[in-house]
């Protein structure tokens, strides 16, 4: 929870951050169901958020693997999601957990385009 509450001051202060909406790495490359976490920090800053999907990761570098030099990663990035008040209907974890899912929709429509 500290963590989040450093993250909402510096949001708020102008600074950007990266967050991974998962909260963990996956084990087998496929994205994992989205964490609250950023739906609260959504929801206590409104900041705009800049989807991104990275492709390539898991095989460049599995969890509980060894790092495998020159393989390929791409990084797509989507459109801003915008938030506004009308947003933040409900309160508490199912706000955050909606808010999060909303992003984490976002990110896996995200096509790789090497494919």
């Amino acid at each position: 929870m500290s963590a989040l509450k450093t993250v909402i001051r510096l949001v708020r202060a102008g600074h950007c951050t990266v967050i991974f909406p998962e909260g963990s790495r996956t084990s087998d490359g496929q994205l994992l169901p989205a964490q609250p976490g950023l739906g609260l920090i959504i929801a206590k800053t409104l900041a705009p958020v800049v989807p991104m999907r990275i492709f390539g990761s898991h095989e460049a570098f599995p969890r509980g693997g060894k790092l495998r030099p020159f393989t390929k990663i791409t990084v797509v990035v989507g459109e801003p999601i915008r938030f506004t008040e009308a947003d933040l209907v409900g309160e508490g974890r199912e706000l955050y957990q909606r808010l999060s899912e909303r992003v984490m929709e976002r990110i896996a429509a995200i096509e790789n385009p090497r494919e």
